[in-house]
């Protein structure tokens, strides 16, 4: 066996974090993977204590040894790092086209969170990067591997439950107050559509394809799109998605969606712990039972098996791209207050109008 995928994470704010205790999820599972080294400015702390520091994670503390993993003050000494195979990416939005783009030249394998950028121009620089550089390139958007909604993904697409006939999301909780500077500054966060909304904004795209237009009401910070599927398309008559930053710090966090099928109704309810799916149909409602790791940990478990066996992944630039372009089109719905045709990019066609490519 070839050792082990040597894995880096850069920032160690709340997703950095999530992601240090994944990637030690793996290695403990039996994937082909070790992490190596920490970058943010917080990491010198970790590596003054011989014995080993403890990162919060949550509610609960992951222990790393600062004699395994190396702990650098800044994320380039990591990006340049040649025993670092691979990289996962959790700095602050604005800074996410230069660390890929840096990481992919350097030869790294990149898992970078969402959104991978604002702008759709950004986007395409990335996946020109990620082209030329025969690396895998992954966003992280994990509710393509979240218990309850990879299992609804998997009823649309094997019709056990008939055709999916309508489908309303629901997230919502107050603005994050773990970087202040960054989330209440809607220029680099992108506010609640780019940085929250985005979850089920992909994962419409990943279960029903790309709809044709949208209608969103609100604001950046709250909203609610309507997604307009051509007639034809199998996708459902009503797909809707609510939610945002808007409630007060004491209401907390809501994640929700219900399922109209033609032979059940399937509900997800996060507030119901580790039964969340519920699945009714015209005599009972019973529980659906869920695999125990969580969607960071199937994520990240995903990408080392994208690098080290080649399965095909889950998520690409492409559909970062896709969610960079429906985005923007719902942010122009809420601005002009009417529905708004999606204007998809084809990276090859902007490719072959650049003359400088």
């Amino acid at each position: 066996m070839p050792n082990p995928l040597r894995v880096g994470v850069v920032g160690l704010g709340f997703m950095g974090r999530t992601h240090v205790q994944a990637f030690l999820s793996a290695e403990n599972a039996g994937y082909h993977s070790r992490l190596v080294a920490i970058a943010d400015t917080k990491a010198k702390d970790l590596a003054d204590n011989a014995s080993g520091g403890n990162i919060k994670v949550n509610a609960g503390e992951v222990p790393v040894d600062p004699k395994k993993v190396k702990m650098s003050p800044n994320a380039a000494g990591l990006v340049a790092d040649a025993s670092v195979e691979a990289v996962s990416i959790c700095t602050p939005t604005d800074t996410h086209v230069g660390l890929v783009i840096a990481a992919l030249a350097g030869g790294k394998h990149v898992l970078v969170e969402k959104p991978l950028a604002l702008l759709a121009e950004d986007v395409l620089r990335v996946h020109k990067a990620a082209s030329k550089a025969d690396r895998v390139c992954m966003p992280a958007m994990v509710m393509r591997f979240w218990p309850g909604w990879e299992w609804l993904h998997e009823r649309v697409k094997d019709g056990t439950l008939g055709a999916c006939k309508s489908v309303e999301f629901e997230r919502r909780g107050s603005r994050p107050t773990w970087n202040t500077a960054f989330y209440g500054d809607v220029n680099r966060s992108g506010g609640a559509l780019l940085d929250l909304h985005i979850h089920d904004s992909d994962y419409v795209l990943w279960t029903f394809g790309r709809p044709e237009a949208v209608t969103t009401v609100g604001s950046l910070e709250q909203l609610t799109t309507v997604y307009h599927y051509a007639k034809g398309s199998g996708a459902p008559e009503i797909v809707v998605a609510s939610g945002g930053w808007g409630q007060q710090a004491g209401f907390g966090f809501r994640m929700r969606y219900v399922a109209n099928f033609e032979k059940a109704t399937a509900e997800f309810d996060l507030s119901r712990g580790d039964r969340p799916v519920m699945l009714s149909d015209a005599h009972e409602s019973k529980a659906i039972e869920l695999p125990t790791t969580t969607g960071y940990e199937a994520e990240v478990r995903h990408f080392v098996e994208i690098v080290t066996k080649g399965v095909t992944p889950r998520a690409t630039v492409q559909d970062a791209l896709d969610v960079t372009c429906l985005l923007d089109a719902e942010r122009r719905s809420i601005e002009t207050g009417r529905t708004v045709p999606v204007e998809y990019i084809d990276p090859a066609e902007e490719a072959a109008e650049d003359p400088w490519n």
